[in-house]
C-alpha cells in the first residue's frame, strides 16, 4: 500500500477493495491484482476527519498514519527524542504534569526528555537523557510554570 505522500506501508493480513464514494482516496494498493485501487480514503467533517483502511493495522501502518495525521492536525510528540520502543503518556493535575516512560523493548532504549524533570519515584533529578533497561519503566514529574 502506498500512500499519496509517497509513503509505503507493509501490509501482513488482507487487502480490502474501499469504494471511497464522495471520500478523498490518499493511498492504493501497489501490487498483486489490487494495484491501482483504493486502499485508504479521508472524507473531512466540521474539524475532524474519518479514515477508511482497507486491511488489519500494523505497527509499520498505525506509525504512518499517526504521523501523517498528527502532523496535520500540528499535533508534537510528548518526548521529541525517544526511541521507537519506548511508549510516553502524559498526564496533568493543575500544574503538575507527570510522565510515563515504559520501555516495551528487549534491549535498553533512551529518551532525551531535556531538563526540570525530577524522578517522581526517586525524587533525584534527571539529566536531560534517560536510559531504560529492557521492560523498564520510568515516571517523571514536571513543574508548569503559572500563566
Amino acid at each position: 500500500m502506498r500512500l499519496d505522500d509517497g509513503t509505503l506501508m507493509p501490509v501482513h493480513v488482507f487487502a480490502e477493495i474501499l469504494s471511497p464514494g464522495s471520500a478523498k482516496v490518499v493511498g492504493r494498493w501497489d501490487r498483486d491484482y489490487l494495484k491501482g485501487l483504493p486502499a485508504v480514503a479521508e472524507h473531512s467533517f466540521g474539524k475532524g476527519k474519518a479514515v477508511a483502511y482497507g486491511s488489519l493495522f500494523n505497527l509499520e501502518s498505525a506509525r504512518a498514519l499517526m504521523k501523517r495525521y498528527a502532523g496535520e492536525a500540528g499535533l508534537k510528540p510528548i518526548v521529541d527524542d525517544a526511541s521507537e520502543q519506548i511508549e510516553v503518556t502524559r498526564r496533568v493535575k493543575g500544574r503538575t504534569e507527570f510522565y510515563f516512560l515504559l520501555n516495551h523493548g528487549d534491549k535498553p532504549a533512551e529518551a532525551t526528555v531535556g531538563d526540570g524533570y525530577t524522578d517522581a519515584l526517586t525524587e533525584e533529578k534527571t539529566d536531560g537523557t534517560l536510559k531504560l533497561d529492557p521492560f523498564a519503566y520510568r515516571v517523571l514529574r514536571r513543574e508548569r510554570p503559572a500563566n
